[in-house]
């Protein structure tokens, strides 16, 4: 029996979901609180999840962390599963933490912008949260999941539900994030000559929740230095590393266009674009109405010059309907146009109770 408890304390503002927990703790000296770092290693402190099924679909959820000073991580769960490449989703939220004499106090703010959910008068979301104490690794969770569901605490299809969301009005959110590089570089070339090099660049991100349930992402000369970079892994293989994808363009819904097994038969892997050819332009479009769920991404690369590679024409339209529990049926068409040659493949498949029962893979290359 675990000597702390847990109050939970559910509120709604007019555009934002407020979530307090108060973890009571007769040793409060023992509450471990370090990281300060968004997205660092809050699993070295004492630390509250926050998981919310959006669509009450029983499949897919936004995870929210705090540590007990208030210190942010968050992710996305598709299909009752999560990859490290879950975690570079960077949600905006608030959220406060505190030491008291009677154990620790955490708040979760969430506007209803950062979230997608159905353009509905009354919702009714899915619901779980979790406790984590560091210094005896007790994991505590609700509602209760049972232990014939490995997935734990991403069994999305055992939240509990949160009823009588009434009258949220969806906002028209629109974030725009520019870039301007410019810089010079003076170099001798001779005993009494310079040469001077300059730079100048351009670009511009746009993300627009069109309504609640759909975002449209688009880029104008993409410039992804402010990237976090992958961490180094040593390849002694003849196997291509499969790194997971850090790039915002790509992160909304981004296990929608997973199809496959990872890193053995994915039809489409977003981290093969942009690595020798800088992309022009693209646009991405993502949503979910009532069962079904939708994808469509174009992007254009430029051509290498110096490699000599042509620029190419990334094209991906992906759908799947979810027709009963923890069944599905899906297809993905993709299409790379390079240099007067071409590549499409055309995939279905259906997933009954989680698990393949066979995929249908149509794949044409034309060489010009």
């Amino acid at each position: 029996m675990s000597d702390v408890s847990t109050q939970i304390l559910p509120a709604r503002r007019r555009r934002k979901q407020h979530t307090g927990g108060f973890h009571r703790q007769p040793t409060p000296e023992l509450i471990r609180a370090r990281n300060l770092q968004r997205g660092g290693p809050n699993g070295n402190d004492d630390m509250f999840w926050l998981l919310i099924d959006t669509y009450n679909d029983d499949r897919n959820a936004y995870l929210f962390e705090t540590n007990v000073f208030g210190t942010q991580d968050d992710a996305i769960i598709t299909d009752e599963s999560m990859s490290r490449s879950d975690w570079q989703w960077d949600g905006i939220y608030e959220s406060e933490g505190r030491i008291a004499d009677d154990g620790w106090h955490v708040e979760l703010a969430i506007p209803f912008k950062t979230i997608r959910f159905d353009n509905a008068h009354e919702l009714t979301m899915g619901v779980a949260i979790m406790r984590f104490l560091n210094r005896t690794g007790e994991r505590s969770l609700w509602p209760y999941i049972p232990r014939r569901y490995s997935a734990g605490i991403f069994q999305v299809s055992q939240y509990a539900s949160l009823e009588g969301i009434e009258g949220v009005k969806p906002c028209r959110n629109v974030l725009i994030k520019p870039y301007v590089i410019s810089g010079a570089q003076k170099s001798r070339v001779t005993e009494n000559g310079f040469e001077t090099d300059t730079q100048q660049d351009i670009g511009l991100d746009v993300k627009w929740a069109v309504t609640p349930n759909f975002t449209f992402d688009a880029t104008v000369n993409t410039d992804f230095a402010q990237v976090e970079s992958d961490n180094v892994q040593l390849d002694l293989t003849r196997f291509n590393l499969f790194f997971p994808e850090k790039r915002e363009f790509f992160l909304e819904r981004q296990g929608l266009f997973e199809f496959g097994n990872t890193g053995q038969t994915q039809t489409f892997f977003s981290r093969r674009i942009g690595i020798t050819n800088d992309i022009l332009a693209g646009g991405r479009l993502v949503g979910q109405f009532d069962k079904i769920s939708i994808g469509a991404m174009n992007l254009q690369a430029d051509d290498n010059n110096d490699l000599g590679i042509a620029g190419g024409n990334n094209t991906v339209l992906r759908a799947r309907v979810d027709v009963i529990d923890r069944t599905t049926l899906g297809a993905i068409f993709t299409k790379l146009e390079q240099d007067n040659t071409w590549n499409r493949s055309r995939r279905a498949r259906p997933i009954l109770g989680q698990q393949r029962v066979f995929s249908l893979v149509l794949a044409h290359r034309r060489q010009g």
